[in-house]
């Protein structure tokens, strides 16, 4: 796949990688996404804490830039609304269900860009 102007223009916003004839997440971040999308007996993903320092390993592996990272307070905030202000078992259920399928969301994002791309310059 040839890289088009078009698709060039928003590469740099998404931290995907543009390699030969595809795209794709860098290795780290598919890492991560896959840890995350599995279960908290797995992904030890159970707390907002726990959660906090998950995205943050996230949001540095696409960007080395130190303006992408989360502000310090946000840890407070994560363990105040998924510790303290969720019942566990509203918590349980969020990290148990609902992160997993936010983490598998991103995955196929390269894939879904090449096929429209390609089917774009035909």
């Amino acid at each position: 796949m040839e890289v088009g102007e078009e698709l060039r223009s928003i590469l740099a916003y998404l931290s995907v990688v543009a390699h030969s004839s595809s795209l794709f997440w860098p290795s780290q971040v598919v890492e991560g996404l896959k840890v995350l999308s599995s279960r908290p007996n797995h992904s030890r993903v159970d707390s907002g804490e726990v959660f906090f320092l998950a995205i943050s390993d996230l949001r540095q592996s696409l960007s080395s830039s130190s303006s992408n990272r989360l502000a310090s307070s946000a840890a407070h905030y994560y363990c105040l609304f998924f510790d303290d202000l969720m019942s566990h078992a509203e918590a349980a259920k969020w990290f148990a269900v609902i992160v997993p399928v936010m983490a598998n969301l991103p995955l196929p994002l390269p894939s879904l860009l090449e096929a429209h791309y390609k089917d774009a310059d035909e």
